[in-house]
């Protein structure tokens, strides 16, 4: 649901109003337009628990200043019987065999098709003759509904018919069949969340997720989050353990300075122009793939390695500067990955 009230929202930034309809009405149908089978049917309780919260978990994308909200039982539980004959009319039952792919496939495998199944699109239509809106948003399982349905009928009742602006669907987690709450196909983020962690979800998603893409997610591929997660708290708790025995001194920090920490400043330079770059192009997944290959590969599997041996050396000052000189450059890139992993970083 969210992709269409996205495009709402660009709607009201360039000084629309939106019209969010709830449909209380039209869930005690159910609605069949993705749905190779009957679709079960809602009781009234069960609508009016759904629809309660609705409308608040819109405004977390749409701006409450400009939005309406409605719910289509206003007008479709006064409409009387021969009133919905004369929406009916409008249409064949061709129509809907033909039009409507997931009706055809059930018509072809002598799959049941009830009549009241055919009524969602009539109230759909009559939803957009209602309101009054010159566009209507929806997903391509709606195109019928909102292409033929509802301009069909605002123009049988005298209306001018609005604009139809059709929105790619999420598939969900089989890669084909639409995201959808009622066939528990979507990944539940919080239980997502309560196995991997917060963090690991964030940064997995924006990682594995180019601009422009859509990339199948499953849960198991949030290892590679909390392995990085893992990696970073390593990498801390390594040089904090330190910093229990070797005294931090911030004068130092400059001095005595070999290979490794010019190699290491030198890339820790090179990698955070690349990562403003990135940032400031909104280019979100090359960022996390800069600042992976840094903390990963740089950081951890070589300079960390690399200063062990002077952290155990005979020399005080020497073990000082190496281990400030390293807490610094770990803050610094605790800075970078804080966007995307903010409880570990923290």
């Amino acid at each position: 649901h969210s992709v269409p009230m996205r495009k709402q929202r660009q709607f009201q930034e360039l000084g629309h109003e939106v019209t969010f309809v709830v449909g209380d009405y039209t869930s005690l149908i159910g609605d069949p337009s993705d749905k190779d089978k009957l679709r079960p049917r809602l009781s009234p309780q069960e609508t009016q628990h759904n629809a309660a919260t609705y409308a608040e978990q819109a405004y977390k994308i749409l701006d409450r200043s400009k939005t309406q909200v409605r719910f289509n039982s206003e007008w479709l539980s006064e409409l009387s019987f021969a009133e919905l004959i004369g929406l009916a009319s409008n249409f064949t039952l061709q129509q809907f065999i033909h039009e409507r792919e997931n009706f055809r496939l059930r018509w072809e495998k002598n799959d049941p098709i009830y009549l009241h199944e055919t009524f969602y699109g009539l109230m759909q239509g009559y939803d957009a003759y209602m309101i009054k809106a010159d566009f209507q948003i929806g997903g391509t399982d709606q195109l019928f509904n909102i292409m033929t349905a509802a301009r069909k009928i605002m123009v049988s009742l005298g209306a001018k018919p609005n604009i139809a602006i059709i929105l790619g669907i999420l598939p969900g987690t089989d890669g084909e069949i639409k995201m959808s709450k009622s066939l528990g196909n979507s990944p539940d983020p919080l239980e997502v969340i309560k196995e991997y962690g917060a963090d690991a979800l964030r940064f997995t998603v924006l990682y594995l997720a180019p601009l422009g893409q859509d990339v199948l997610f499953s849960a198991d591929k949030c290892d590679f989050g909390r392995n990085f997660a893992n990696k970073i708290w390593n990498a801390g708790r390594f040089l904090l353990m330190n910093a229990e025995n070797i005294k931090v001194d911030e004068k130092l920090k400059d001095s005595h300075i070999d290979f490794a920490d010019e190699w290491i400043i030198s890339r820790f330079n090179e990698t955070l122009a690349e990562f403003n770059n990135a940032m400031d192009s909104f280019e979100i997944n090359n960022a996390t793939k800069i600042i992976y290959s840094f903390v990963w590969n740089d950081f951890c599997d070589w300079y960390v390695e690399m200063i062990k041996n002077r952290l155990y050396a005979d020399d005080e000052e020497i073990k000082s500067a190496v281990l400030t000189r390293a807490l610094s450059i770990f803050e610094n890139t605790l800075k970078m990955v804080h966007p995307f992993m903010p409880f570990v970083t923290e």
